[in-house]
C-alpha cells in the first residue's frame, strides 16, 4: 500500500485543516462571549418578584447550595456584581487574579476591572485600588480583550460584599448562567421569585452571521469536496491495481479487501491528524471537530465503496455486451 502513502499524508493535512477551521469558529464564539461579559448563549434573564438587595440575594444563593452557576447583577456604568459557585470565570486576565471562592462569599468588597479602567485606579503599597463612593476597594486583577469590547470597561465586584448592600435588584439586570443550568432553575426561581427568559446575544459587536457561521460552512464545504476528491483518487488507485483476469466473484472479494485496507489506512491518518489538532489548536468544543472528522471519514468509506461497485458493475456489463 505504499502508493497510498501520499493519500494518507493528504488526509492528515485535511484533518489538520478541519481543526484549524473549527478553531477559528470557536475563537469567534469566544470573542462574542467576551463581548457579553463571559455569558453564554444559554444564559437566562431573571425577572425577580422578591424585593431584595443584591447582597441579600447573594446570601440566599449561597444558602441554596447550587451547582456550578454564576449570577451577574448588571448595574449602571458597566458595574457588575458577581455571585458564582466556582472561581473560574473563563475571562482573559491581563494581570493579577480572578475572584477566589472565598472572595465570592466575603463581605469585604474587592474588584476585578477591565483594562480601560486601569487609568482610573489608585496605586499604593504595590496594591491598586478602585474609588467607590468615599472608599477605595482593592483590585485583584485586570481582564482584557480586543480594544472595542465592552469587557474592557467592566467593573466586577463580589455580590456578597457590603458594596452591594444598598443596591436593589430592581436597579440591576440579572443574568444567570451555567453548564447544567436546567437543573438549577427551580432553585433560582425560589430565590428570586418571578420568571426567567432566554438571553439573546443582541447588540453584539460587528460580527455578522457570515463571519460567525457562514465562513465555517464555506470552509467545511471545501473540506468535504477535498475529501471526495481524495476518495476518487483512492478508487482510481485501487482499480489500477486490480488484476485483469479475475472472475466477477473474485473481483468482488478483491474489492472488499482493498476497500477495507484503504479505509483502515485513512482511519489511521485521521487519527494522527486529530491528535495534532487536539494538541495544537484552541478548541472549546472538541466534540464538534470529532463529529466533523468522523463524517469526512464516513463519506470516504461510503464514497469509495460506491465508486468501486460502480466500476465493477460497468466492467461486468461491458463484458456481457
Amino acid at each position: 500500500m505504499k502508493r497510498f502513502l501520499l493519500l494518507d499524508i493528504c488526509w492528515v493535512a485535511l484533518v489538520i485543516l478541519a481543526g484549524w477551521t473549527w478553531s477559528l469558529h470557536d475563537q469567534s464564539e469566544y470573542a462574542d462571549r467576551l463581548d457579553h461579559y463571559g455569558l453564554s448563549e444559554s444564559a437566562q434573564v431573571v425577572h425577580p418578584s422578591r424585593h431584595l438587595t443584591v447582597q441579600e440575594a447573594a446570601a440566599a444563593l449561597a444558602k441554596a447550595k447550587l451547582g456550578p452557576v454564576q449570577v451577574q447583577f448588571h448595574a449602571a456604568d458597566h458595574q457588575i456584581f458577581l455571585f458564582a459557585t466556582q472561581a473560574d470565570a473563563g475571562l482573559p486576565l491581563q494581570s493579577g487574579q480572578w475572584f477566589s471562592v472565598a472572595d465570592l462569599t466575603a463581605t469585604l468588597p474587592v474588584a476585578v476591572v477591565g483594562q480601560a479602567v486601569v487609568a482610573q485606579l489608585y496605586t499604593g503599597s504595590q496594591q491598586q485600588y478602585l474609588q467607590w463612593d468615599k472608599t477605595y476597594l482593592p483590585v485583584l486583577g485586570t481582564v482584557a480583550t480586543r480594544r472595542d469590547s465592552p469587557l474592557n470597561r467592566a467593573i466586577f465586584l463580589n455580590a456578597s460584599s457590603t458594596a452591594a448592600q444598598d443596591v436593589s435588584l430592581t436597579a440591576t439586570t440579572i443574568y444567570v448562567d451555567g453548564q447544567h443550568l436546567a437543573k438549577e432553575m427551580a432553585t433560582i426561581r425560589r430565590v428570586f421569585g418571578g420568571t426567567l427568559t432566554a438571553y439573546h446575544y443582541e447588540g453584539s459587536s460587528a460580527r455578522t452571521w457570515w463571519a460567525e457561521v457562514g465562513l465555517t460552512l464555506l470552509r467545511s464545504t471545501g473540506l468535504l469536496l477535498a475529501a471526495l476528491g481524495l476518495t476518487w483518487a483512492a478508487a482510481r488507485l485501487v482499480r489500477a491495481g486490480t488484476p485483469r483476469d479475475l472472475t466477477p466473484e473474485w473481483r468482488r472479494q478483491y474489492d472488499r479487501g482493498r476497500w477495507r485496507q484503504a479505509v483502515t489506512h485513512v482511519a489511521g491518518a485521521v487519527g494522527l491528524g486529530g491528535a495534532v489538532c487536539w494538541w495544537w489548536f484552541y478548541l472549546t468544543d472538541r466534540t464538534r471537530l470529532i463529529a466533523f472528522v468522523a463524517a469526512l471519514w464516513a463519506v470516504h468509506a461510503l464514497g469509495l465503496w460506491w465508486w468501486l461497485r460502480r466500476s465493477r458493475l460497468t466492467k461486468e456489463v461491458a463484458r456481457h455486451d
